[in-house]
């Protein structure tokens, strides 16, 4: 599977995303034939077992086209097939949020990513964008602030502070309402 998911991924740079789907596809067939699936029988549980490297990178280019249930059933397969992944958890979450709208999913599988991957600036940035969406603006406030602390220039994590110290009654922390360049 590795050689069809690097000839999918390649096909996909080269602008011909119809020949990536093909690999992805004979990728994801040769992953679930690894496991006792088939075409025809592939369920939850056979998904759970194959490889979640390739389950990853054909949700990926599945979204990429448009098919973001299969996406997104993917994406969930690669987080039951490895439980400690936190890129497929934060995928897993990002998803929920865009493709379903389901926020409280969305923030606890991002949570999960956080978890396991304390360093995760983008999956901090995300669920405090998530929380603020839920109406949770402290909970948004502390990712926000961990993100910062990760990246502290960050345009997009800054400008979601400022929003979410707003949301609070709060006057924004000094800096945060404009970006220095020091010009």
């Amino acid at each position: 599977p590795a050689a069809h998911r690097l000839m999918a991924i390649v096909n996909w740079l080269y602008d011909r995303p119809t020949e990536a789907l093909v690999w992805a596809d004979r990728s994801l067939a040769m992953a679930i034939a690894a496991v006792g699936g088939s075409k025809k029988v592939e369920s939850p549980e056979i998904l759970a077992k194959a490889n979640p490297y390739t389950l990853r990178y054909c949700s990926a280019l599945y979204g990429l086209v448009g098919r973001y249930e299969r996406a997104y059933s993917l994406m969930e397969a690669a987080t039951k097939s490895s439980s400690g992944n936190a890129l497929a958890w934060r995928a897993l979450g990002v998803m929920s949020y865009t493709y379903g709208g389901d926020l409280e999913k969305s923030q606890i599988c991002l949570g999960k990513a956080i978890g396991l991957c304390p360093e995760d600036q983008p999956a901090l940035r995300f669920r405090g964008q998530v929380l603020m969406e839920l109406g949770r603006p402290k909970e948004a406030r502390r990712c926000f602030q961990r993100a910062l602390d990760l990246v502290p220039h960050d345009p997009i994590t800054l400008a979601s502070l400022a929003l979410c110290v707003k949301a609070m009654g709060n006057a924004a922390p000094p800096g945060v309402h404009r970006l220095d360049f020091g010009l």
